[in-house]
């Protein structure tokens, strides 16, 4: 069994425990949305600051204004694919919003830092943050005008909103890496324990939304059986292919190739919630990626790499 492969059915089988949570009633709604509260403001903050701080990243030479632009391109290129995907198949155009949202963004905070730190080890979650920097103030900026859009809402996006946890402590993350400093151990072990912590948590808690769905009509939904396929499989084949052009570093392919097939974010959810732009489309297409790419990505792992 692949580093991959095992990673993935470690995660799979957290998100069965959460699922069986949600089913005993041993988590309740107002439960899951404090834990959720706690993993993105509190764990992965911790997580991401704890990359950088670790002798691993400390001995390894980043270009890392390159992998900004990576992160740039990549996001543009995606942006670019995803508004050209709606109209040129107009069935999605109801709820192309969700639609649309689904093939840009992926769950990188859930799952992919804990897919790249199993295969390329600490460093790699470091070099995501870096490529991913763009996901935050598009989400926040792009995501809340499409979404208010959508919804009916004149947009009601404000530069605070830019200033997320997760960008927060991206951007703190980049300032330790360039300070010539060490962190003293009882500051960085508390760090890293509480990052630790995301991976679990985070599984527990896309296992306990799993639980709120009728799988019968998810799987009733051949719309976004398609969009996951398509945000699963043909996204990263094509970013697979397009990156081995201009990128020579063949790890830095990899990380492209798997970040651009992880499963729809679940911000996409929360969005939907606060927009009231059809909840239950934007449930079912994190869910339906979300099993999907438990198998997707050790394939695209075993076939591409």
């Amino acid at each position: 069994m692949t580093p991959l492969m095992e990673t993935m059915l470690i995660l799979f089988i957290m998100m069965v425990i959460g699922f069986a949570a949600n089913k005993a009633k041993f988590i309740t709604a107002n439960t899951n949305n404090e834990i959720s509260n706690l993993v993105v403001n509190i764990t992965t903050p911790a997580l991401i600051i704890a990359s950088v701080l670790g002798e691993e990243t400390k001995n390894i030479q980043l270009n890392v204004f390159y992998l900004l632009l990576t992160g740039i391109i990549f996001y543009a290129g995606m942006i670019l694919f995803g508004n050209l995907f709606i109209r040129i198949f107009p069935f999605f155009k109801e709820d192309g919003t969700i639609y649309k949202f689904m093939l840009i963004f992926g769950n990188v905070g859930y799952m992919g830092y804990p897919i790249f730190r199993s295969l390329f080890g600490e460093s790699a979650v470091f070099i995501s943050v870096l490529i991913n920097m763009p996901f935050n103030i598009l989400m926040f900026s792009y995501g809340v005008y499409s979404f208010a859009k959508a919804g009916g809402k004149t947009s009601s996006f404000h530069w605070k909103n830019l200033l997320s946890p997760g960008l927060v402590s991206a951007v703190m993350a980049l300032v330790l890496y360039f300070i010539p400093m060490n962190v003293p151990e009882f500051i960085r072990s508390p760090l890293a324990s509480i990052g630790n912590a995301t991976v679990p948590l985070s599984m527990i808690l896309i296992g306990f939304s799993l639980g709120e769905i009728e799988m019968k009509n998810a799987l009733k939904d051949y719309k976004t059986v398609i969009i996951s396929l398509v945000k699963l499989i043909a996204i990263p084949t094509a970013v697979f292919f397009i990156a081995g052009l201009f990128v020579e570093d063949p790890k830095l392919i990899e990380l492209l190739t798997i970040n651009a097939g992880l499963p729809a974010a679940s911000l996409i959810v929360i969005l939907a919630t606060q927009y009231k732009v059809d909840l239950e489309v934007s449930t079912i297409g994190v869910f339906v990626s979300t099993i999907l790419s438990i198998v997707t990505i050790p394939m695209l792992e075993q076939i591409l790499f």
